[in-house]
C-alpha cells in the first residue's frame, strides 16, 4: 500500500481490533460475496456486497492492482483467476482486493510489518518478489479474450 492508500485503510480499520476475524474485516469493506436464497433456491457467491465505506472499497481495490505487481503470491492467484477461470480483470481484482484486506488485518492484528513470500511461502526482497511477480503476468489472448467477451456483453444491453 502506498502513502495515499495507507491513511484511509488506518483510518477505518484503526488496529484491526474492532473485527474478530480477517472475514469479518472484509465484510465491513463490503468485499466479500453475497448470497441469495428464496425457499430451496440458493444463489452463492454472486456479487459482492458493498455494505461498508465505499472509500475503502475503492483504496483496497486500487491498492490491489498495485499490490499484484509486486507480490508473488497475489500475481498467481490473480493469473489463475484470469486464466484457469475466465474471469474478467475486475472480477480477479476484486478477488485479490478480498485477499489484502484479510492480509492488512493480520498485519494490523499482529502488529508485524508485511513480509513479501514466494509461493511456498519464502520471505523474499522487494526487487526479487516483483521480477518473481512478472512471472505470473496474463498472456495478451487471454485478456483479449476477456474484453472481447465484455464488450460483446455491453453491445447486447444496447441493442435491447
Amino acid at each position: 500500500m502506498g502513502p495515499m492508500t495507507a491513511p484511509s485503510v488506518r483510518a477505518f480499520l484503526g488496529d484491526g481490533g474492532a473485527f474478530t476475524t480477517a472475514k469479518a474485516a472484509a465484510s465491513y469493506v463490503g468485499m466479500n460475496p453475497s448470497t441469495w436464497s428464496s425457499g430451496t433456491v440458493v444463489q452463492p457467491s454472486r456479487a459482492i456486497t458493498k455494505e461498508g465505506p465505499a472509500v475503502l472499497r475503492l483504496a483496497f481495490y486500487q491498492a490491489a492492482g498495485g499490490a499484484r505487481r509486486v507480490d508473488p503470491q497475489l500475481a498467481a492467484f490473480y493469473r489463475h483467476l484470469m486464466v484457469d477461470r475466465g474471469h474478467s480483470h475486475t472480477k480477479a481484482t476484486v478477488a485479490v482486493a478480498r485477499k489484502l484486506i484479510e492480509r492488512t488485518w493480520t498485519v494490523l492484528h499482529r502488529d508485524q510489518p508485511y513480509q513479501l513470500r514466494d509461493i511456498d511461502g519464502t520471505p523474499l526482497t522487494r526487487v526479487r518478489a516483483r521480477e518473481i511477480a512478472r512471472t505470473y503476468a496474463v498472456p495478451p489472448e487471454v485478456r483479449a479474450r476477456a474484453r472481447a467477451r465484455s464488450a460483446a456483453t455491453h453491445r447486447s444491453k444496447l441493442t435491447r
